[in-house]
């Protein structure tokens, strides 16, 4: 039995390809538009409130010089946690800014060395700590990758950081770093023996200014992950971790086998 086409029909048929062309187009401007408009907001509120929050520092810095010695233990407390409120605001706004700028920074993609990375932001780390030596720091040779070394750098950079953080308590502070193949993917791990945490609560690790620990236990914005994710992603990988509390944690992320 033959099919046949008619005229009118096939009129139908380009007609609704151009509604759908044009629907495509519409919302791809729509995307693009809030995308602009979220990075605008990002970078307006983070330049904007750094001007009040400096003042606030500035006259507490001002009160502290010149009248400290009039202060009692309750106001000289208050004063010193307007100050470091002040300070973990502005570092908050950094990683919004950080993270805006992300959005819109295209990956210029090459030859990666990860194991000459990773080690590069070992040492970078461990020279800003009072006793190095006391972290055992473990790098297997890592399988190369094809990405944005400044991005991958920032990955390493994120993901080991938090690792050292979250074991600086411990009395052996243990860190490895590894990779391998999986079904086509290039997985990275880094694997700590910190404080690890609650899996129930795995969704929000890579959440923006998420935190699972409180700020007085250790310091940070709760953007380093969302970072890492972001860059991953647009590498076309993908971002995983599991941990237990008291127990460490591992944090996976692959890239696309090239």
């Amino acid at each position: 039995m033959e099919c046949t086409i008619t005229e009118s029909r096939k009129e139908d048929i380009q007609s609704m390809r151009n509604q759908l062309a044009s629907h495509q187009n519409t919302t791809d401007m729509t995307v693009e538009a809030v995308s602009n408009e979220l990075e605008a907001l990002s970078y307006s509120i983070s330049h904007d409130l750094r001007a009040p929050l400096r003042a606030i520092r500035n006259n507490c810095e001002w009160l502290s010089q010149r009248h400290a010695a009039n202060f009692d233990t309750k106001e000289s407390t208050l004063l010193q946690q307007i100050t470091e409120s002040s300070e973990q605001m502005e570092k908050l706004l950094d990683g919004l800014l950080a993270f805006s700028k992300l959005v819109k920074s295209d990956p210029q993609h090459s030859f990666v060395d990860m194991t000459v990375i990773a080690q590069k932001v070992i040492d970078e780390l461990l020279e800003c700590e009072t006793a190095p030596s006391s972290y055992a720091i473990t790098l297997h040779p890592l399988l190369p990758a094809y990405g944005d070394a400044t991005f991958i750098h920032q990955v390493w950079y994120n993901l080991l950081s938090n690792a050292i953080k979250y074991t600086h308590y411990r009395e052996k502070r243990e860190v490895e770093i590894d990779s391998y193949l999986y079904d086509g993917e290039i997985v990275y791990c880094v694997h700590d023996n910190g404080v690890g945490f609650d899996m129930k609560y795995v969704d929000r690790l890579f959440g923006v200014f998420h935190r699972l620990h409180e700020i007085e236990e250790f310091e940070g914005t709760g953007v380093g992950l969302a970072i890492v994710k972001r860059i991953i992603q647009r590498h076309g990988g993908r971002v995983w971790a599991e941990g237990k509390v008291d127990n460490g944690a591992r944090f996976y992320f692959t890239l696309p086998k090239t």
